[in-house]
């Protein structure tokens, strides 16, 4: 949908308070409030409420009450409402959702339709003074409350499509009501494709996530950092790690941790975070991370361990369907080392082990680890247990790689061993490590290869971007639905990111953290602390996290199940900009759309004379899923037909996204209003193109040569700025003499970038004509090879 913020988006933010434009009571018509679709890959800020209200009131900014959107069933789909309230504060306002029905009287229930109110949060952070305003960041579990005069307000619109759902266009409402008055009401339209998505917990994309089970503990506790982790001051917490050994999960707040995980499933989560020793990360601030195994040093000198938090963890998480892998975070140069109870003294110690590697590091973790992997493997999970941690260096890494090797079940399996990398120097180690996650800022076209080699040897890559950036409050929601793309298109198998539910003491007034950006540690939100239900809350950003990974997940499925259209969906993947990355994934959202919708025509009403083990198959599904080239009948493609000068303009008008008149006047005689190509050859005659087989014909009928579709795609590359330097000079090919004049540039570069081949090894056919497949083969080697664009 097209956004119709954009203009305003780049005003600058406060956070000062807003005031009532002075319209007297409500609009001239006895509108109470202005009402429209927004758009959810973006934030409206509510400090823009003057500035958008002026918008309206003169005109230049209208109201849209319709909305259409399109979903795979078992599904979901979103939006979003815009709300502006006058000068009267509007009780009981209440969104009320209606059943969508298709044309043949098939239903969406009105159950699967969640629309609900957005709160507010304030970005303000100490690590970034400069980012200060509120955001629309809580999506609530409310739908009715009173809208405030003088504010935006805004909700969100949830839609499940079941399994179960036929095919088609549905179309309801969804209103806005006070009492017995409408207030806005707005038309829903969605397509739903016949294309079935599997469950999260069958997704091959891999989310993960790290979660923080204490400190939803203690927000639900109402207790203070201090208080719930037994600090005698705030700022003891810098100082005296050592009473955070005693903290246990609480199973009465064992309803936030499960609703909590819940959202994490849905959204494809699959990794459980499970720490091992007192704060892995030394990130204690604004939550301290304490072991969910608790040490203790016997009178006799030996260690004992306390698996019971760790255990009900992993088994709350596996009872929600996360059970791909288990991430044991442990002690590798940062934080406390090792912190235990001390039986001899009853006291809680703490041993530094001298960091990974050292000999005294060495003898604990041995001792450690081999009773944790006899536990691991009673508790049938050391198959899925991988030793993590998180941006160390080389030695550190490979301290820990060693170990894992050395610590091995009753099988003789070694422990798994993974981490976060951000440093080149740990590369050398990636052959023994179970699983990698590699910063944003590292990845480069190697990563492609590299991920591939280690997914056939069964290893897991992903790619991560954590600190700042695409997830945090302030950033755009759309970025998260990027960031899922951006590692399917390096050909990683999916995501980390910190953080699921790092929750600050205050999450649902400010986002504030004390090192990184606001939001950052935290996708969702919980419940108001006081809250029975302790429902976790979503947020746009989390949302939009969700539809990526349905997103690549249904290219995964196209690519599994439709291998004739791979090609299409490398294609659209490897399309994706680095810039404007809002746009890219709103771009990439409608393309899964059209490839869908290509997929499906193509299965459903094939072309009976395409073979589906022919060479052509791939390029002929790939041309007709861009749009490029269409059957000569609805059921011929006709691949061994030569391809005319006009069908091959009109495939390079297509190409170009082209705006075609076929009422326009051709310099051609032979090319007369009216006709399908006749658009396509006066653009291509603008564009200098074509040139036409003498001053007064352009011949549309002719069938085009070798030579002449390597010329006019030379001619479109180089219109486009696409490189056209070559080294070929085909002196290899016994017919080079034959080639024109006019095209042997052309035909040089073509050959070059394997666009042109020879139809022998020593023979080049210049003057051959080509036939429908055959071009279908050269855009695709086009796209590949040169444009490595989209359409």
């Amino acid at each position: 949908m097209k956004r119709i913020w954009s203009l305003f988006l780049a005003t600058l933010l406060t956070g000062a308070s807003i005031s009532c434009l002075p319209i007297s009571g409500t609009a001239a018509n006895g509108q109470k409030l202005f009402a429209t679709v927004g758009d959810n890959d973006t934030h409206l800020h509510p400090a823009n409420y003057e500035n958008m209200l002026k918008k309206y009131t003169n005109g230049t900014l209208t109201e849209v009450r319709n909305w259409s959107g399109w979903a795979w069933k078992n599904d979901h789909a979103n939006s979003r409402l815009d709300f502006f309230t006058l000068q009267d504060d509007i009780p009981q306002a209440t969104l009320v959702t209606m059943d969508l029905v298709s044309e043949n009287g098939a239903v969406i229930k009105k159950e699967n339709i969640i629309a609900t109110y957005l709160a507010t949060v304030n970005t303000k952070s100490p690590a970034y003074p400069n980012i200060d305003y509120d955001v629309f960041d809580i999506i609530t579990h409310e739908n009715i409350k009173e809208l405030a005069a003088g504010q935006i307000h805004e909700a969100w619109v949830d839609i499940y499509v079941p399994k179960d759902t036929p095919a088609g266009i549905y179309r309801g409402k969804i209103a806005l009501k006070s009492g017995s008055q409408t207030l806005a009401e707005f038309a829903y339209e969605l397509e739903v494709i016949d294309m079935t998505l599997t469950n999260p917990e069958e997704w091959e994309t891999y989310l993960d996530l790290w979660m923080y089970p204490y400190a939803s503990n203690r927000y639900y506790s109402g207790k203070t950092n201090a208080e719930f982790f037994d600090f005698t001051t705030p700022e003891d917490q810098d100082t005296n790690p050592y009473s955070l050994r005693n903290i246990q999960l609480d199973k009465q707040y064992e309803a936030g941790l499960e609703s909590e995980l819940e959202l994490y499933h849905q959204a494809g989560g699959n990794a459980i975070t499970v720490t091992l020793v007192e704060d892995p990360w030394n990130s204690r601030k604004p939550c301290p991370c304490p072991s969910m195994v608790k040490w203790t040093k016997k009178a006799d000198g030996s260690f004992a361990y306390d698996y019971t938090d760790m255990d009900y963890w992993i088994e709350l998480n596996l009872k929600h369907g996360i059970n791909r892998q288990i991430n044991l975070f442990y002690h590798a140069g940062v934080g406390y080392g090792f912190v235990y109870y001390d039986e001899a003294t009853g006291t809680v110690k703490h041993d530094g082990g001298g960091g990974p590697g050292s000999a005294r590091w060495q003898e604990i973790s041995l001792d450690f680890f081999q009773d944790l992997a006899a536990h691991l493997e009673e508790k049938g999970w050391f198959d899925i247990a991988c030793l993590s941690m998180d941006e160390r260096g080389f030695e550190v890494t490979q301290a820990l790689v060693e170990l894992a090797e050395s610590i091995k079940n009753s099988a003789g399996q070694s422990l798994k061993v993974g981490g976060a990398v951000n440093a080149d120097e740990v590369s050398s180690l990636y052959n023994r490590m179970h699983d990698i996650s590699v910063w944003e800022n590292m990845k480069t076209a190697d990563m492609v290869e590299l991920a591939e080699t280690r997914r056939k040897k069964g290893q897991n890559t992903t790619l991560y971007s954590c600190g700042s950036g695409r997830m945090s409050t302030p950033n755009e929601p759309g970025e998260a639905a990027y960031a899922v793309y951006d590692s399917f298109k390096f050909n990683m198998d999916g995501i980390m990111r910190w953080a699921l539910n790092k929750y600050d003491e205050d999450p649902l007034h400010s986002s504030l953290h004390t090192v990184t950006y606001p939001g950052d540690c935290y996708l969702i939100y919980p419940d108001e602390k006081d809250s029975t239900d302790m429902r976790a809350q979503s947020t746009p950003r989390f949302e939009k996290l969700c539809e990526g990974m349905r997103n690549v997940e249904k290219l995964r499925i196209i690519k599994k199940n439709y291998p004739h259209f791979a090609e299409s969906v490398n294609i659209l993947i490897g399309s994706l900009k680095k810039s404007d990355v809002t746009d890219e994934a709103a771009r990439i959202r409608a393309k899964i759309l059209n490839l869908s919708h290509s997929v499906l025509k193509f299965e459903q009403t094939p072309y009976t004379d395409l073979v589906d083990s022919e060479w052509y198959m791939d390029a002929v599904c790939f041309a007709i899923s861009y749009k490029l080239m269409v059957g000569t009948s609805d059921t011929k493609f006709e691949p061994e037909t030569p391809m005319t000068r006009a069908m091959f303009v009109s495939v390079l008008a297509r190409l170009d996204g082209a705006d075609i008149n076929n009422q326009a006047t051709s310099k051609f005689s032979d090319v007369p209003s009216g006709e399908w190509y006749t658009g396509s050859v006066v653009w291509a005659t603008n564009k200098k193109i074509v040139s036409g087989v003498s001053d007064t014909k352009f011949a549309p009928d002719d069938k085009i040569t070798r030579e002449q579709a390597a010329a006019l795609l030379y001619r479109y590359a180089k219109s486009k700025g696409y490189n056209t330097q070559y080294k070929a000079d085909l002196k290899g090919y016994k017919d080079r003499d034959k080639v024109s004049s006019y095209a042997l540039n052309a035909l040089c570069w073509a050959n070059d970038k394997g666009i042109v081949n020879g139809v022998t090894k020593t023979s080049l056919d210049p003057a051959g004509y080509c036939t429908r497949a055959q071009i279908a083969q050269m855009i695709r080697c086009l796209f590949k090879n040169v444009l490595n664009r989209w359409l």
